[in-house]
């Protein structure tokens, strides 16, 4: 008798396991969508931002994957490409800006911020 309620409890556990690792998923495919959204979001707004505070230029902000581990991504963080003179093959990562420069891009960066 007892055997059998042990079996019972392992089995119902075992179905507790599994939804719970089902919801963890979910859970987890939500916020990479809530993330990948949020960025799109805010990556429009600085483009638009910066347009306006340099208008020869343009402004781009890029999740930069790490790896997909059990379903779920990773991510290093977010890269920013900038040019002050409109054209993509003079983008420069924010390493190389000038002082003024990285200033401009933050203003930026801010103000999409609060837009977004």
């Amino acid at each position: 008798e007892e055997h059998r309620h042990l079996r019972e409890r392992r089995e119902e556990l075992g179905q507790g396991q599994t939804a719970i690792q089902r919801f963890m998923g979910e859970l987890a495919e939500q916020k990479d969508s809530a993330i990948e959204a949020g960025l799109a979001r805010l990556n429009k707004e600085f483009g638009r931002v910066f347009k306006q505070l340099v208008p020869t230029g343009f402004g781009e902000l890029c999740l930069v994957s790490a790896a997909e581990a059990e379903g779920a991504k990773q991510w290093k963080g977010v890269s920013l490409e900038v040019s002050f003179t409109g054209r993509r093959s003079s983008s420069l990562p924010a390493e190389q800006l000038s002082g003024g420069q990285k200033t401009v891009v933050a203003l930026a960066l801010l103000f999409a911020i609060q837009r977004s």
